[in-house]
Formats: structure tokens, C-alpha cells, sequence
């Protein structure tokens, strides 16, 4: 595929910005005819003040069809969303609508203030998620505090392990540990948010003393993180742990699939056996012996 005179000028280190608008007026033009609502970046100035801008074009015109960018401001400046709505991005902001659906919008980080209006938005951040009919509002992602305030209106808030709030023209919320912790969001699924949260050292930390479960659920952290040493180590301390319960023999198979991925199938037959003799779960219990016998020597 070409990259087309758009692309072409978004590589240039210092983007002329009369190029720019030709090459929009072009997009433009061709949004009409196929009837795809864009999202639009207002103004050559603001343009020029974005360091990266990926453009995506669906391939057949729909109801869900548009103009998407993901959009790094390097400095401040507006997007234009559908109707009325808005949102200002103050510098280093790295802000996206969703492809499928422009009315979901993600903060990745930095701070934005949002003008919602004819409504349901959805605005989501690493750690919160804003559901919107008509407010203005702001949303910073910052360290490893996640953050939202209300300047007109209401909006429903939710974040991990919080339950559902509505906050109200002057009220604000700060996620913190006693919002967001680690364990909260691997259980919900966010391993890799867990890992950013603790890296090695805090899940060596947290593996200190912790339960077999806890262990367990830690050695997934670090195998996300891309540390399988450290995600083994937590394995095999809880196979061989005098205390670990029912969760040996799953430490077990879990640590003798890694081994049987890795090639290494000596290890994995012995791991697969232990298993075995420790009291894997009933379900895995067939798969277990299935894959002993395919990796024993």
C-alpha cells in the first residue's frame, strides 16, 4: 500500500502546513462523496502542532464508518468531534476515538478537556471509565493516578475495584492504591496494567509471605511482563511449598506448559507428573497425563 501525500507529509519532520490543507481539502472532498463523517483536527495551526497522526479510513461507507486519528499533540490543540462536541488536548495528550464506534473516546495519557454534548459518550482512561449524555469535563492520566473533573453536568464514573459513582458540576475523582490496586486489576483482567503497576521488584515484594492463590495470580503478572524467569521461580515455589494446598499441582501443569512452549521437555514431563501426584484440578486432570506422555523422553 502507498502511503499517499498524507502520510508523506506527517513524516516530515517540520510539516508545511499550506501542504497539509491541500492534502485535507482532498480527504474532504472525498469524505462528501462517500458520505463518511470525518473527525477533524480544527485549523492549520493545530495541525501543525501534532507530532504523529495515524489516519484510518474504513473500507465500506456504514453507519459506524469515519475518519478516525489517533492523535499525539505536541502542543495544545482541539479536536472536533461529532455535532457541537470537542475535546482540548494540552501537550504530550495521547488521545483516540474508537474505530468502530467515534462516540467511545480513550485517553491514553497526558490531559484532556472534553465538551460533550447529544450524548452517550463513553470516555475511557487506564483506570477509569466515564459514561457522559452532556457535560464539559476533564480527564488526566498522570503517574499512576488516573483522574476526572466535572466543570457542567453530571457523568457515571467507574474504576476498578470502586463501585459505580455519578459526579456532579464541581466534584472530582483520583484513583489511588486504595482504589486501584494490583490484584484488582489482574482479576479483571488487566494483567499487563498490573505489571505496570508493581514491574519485578514489586512483585517479588508481593510474592513475600503471599498466599498460594496470590503467588499464582503474581507468577501471570510476570509471565505479561515478559519476565519468565521471575514467573517460573513464583511457579515452582508454589509446587514445591509444604502449605501450598490445592494450588500445587495447578502451579504444576501451569509451570509444565511454559516448559513444554519453551521446547524443554524433559523438564516439562517431570512438571506435568508432579502435577499429577499433587492433585491437579479434575478438569485438567486428562490433559495433564496427555501431555506427560507427549513430552516424556
Amino acid at each position: 500500500m502507498s502511503r499517499g501525500p498524507l502520510k508523506e507529509e506527517l513524516r516530515r519532520s517540520e510539516p508545511d502546513p499550506a501542504a497539509l490543507e491541500r492534502v485535507w481539502s482532498g480527504v474532504r472532498a472525498r469524505e462528501q462523496r462517500s458520505s463518511v463523517l470525518p473527525l477533524r483536527l480544527v485549523g492549520v495551526a493545530a495541525i501543525a502542532g501534532i507530532a504523529v497522526v495515524s489516519v484510518l479510513v474504513l473500507r465500506e461507507p456504514s453507519p459506524a464508518s469515519r475518519l478516525v486519528p489517533e492523535v499525539h499533540a505536541s502542543s495544545p490543540v482541539r479536536v472536533q468531534l461529532e455535532g457541537n462536541s470537542s475535546v482540548e488536548l494540552e501537550g504530550n495528550a495521547r488521545f483516540e476515538p474508537s474505530v468502530n464506534d467515534a462516540r467511545v473516546l480513550s485517553l491514553h495519557a497526558g490531559r484532556a478537556a472534553f465538551t460533550l454534548g447529544a450524548g452517550p459518550w463513553v470516555v475511557t482512561s487506564r483506570y477509569l471509565r466515564v459514561e457522559v449524555a452532556s457535560a464539559m469535563f476533564s480527564v488526566e492520566v498522570g503517574g499512576e493516578t488516573d483522574s476526572v473533573t466535572v466543570t457542567r453536568g453530571h457523568l457515571r464514573l467507574s474504576a476498578p475495584g470502586l463501585e459505580e459513582l455519578v459526579l456532579t458540576e464541581g466534584q472530582s475523582f483520583s484513583t489511588g492504591a486504595s482504589q486501584v490496586t494490583w490484584d484488582s486489576l489482574a482479576r479483571e483482567g488487566d494483567l499487563a496494567g498490573a505489571w505496570r503497576s508493581l514491574k519485578a521488584e514489586g512483585v517479588r515484594a508481593k510474592a513475600q509471605g503471599a498466599a498460594p492463590e496470590l503467588t499464582l495470580l503474581l507468577s501471570d503478572v510476570a509471565a505479561t511482563g515478559g519476565d519468565e524467569a521471575l514467573s517460573r521461580a513464583l511457579l515452582s515455589s508454589v509446587m514445591n511449598a509444604p502449605d501450598g494446598g490445592a494450588e500445587r499441582g495447578l502451579a504444576a501443569y501451569t509451570l509444565g506448559k511454559r516448559l513444554q512452549a519453551d521446547g524443554q521437555r524433559a523438564a516439562a514431563a517431570e512438571s506435568f507428573e508432579r502435577s499429577l501426584e499433587l492433585g491437579v484440578p479434575v478438569e485438567l486432570r486428562d490433559d495433564a497425563a496427555r501431555r506427560a506422555a507427549q513430552t516424556r523422553p
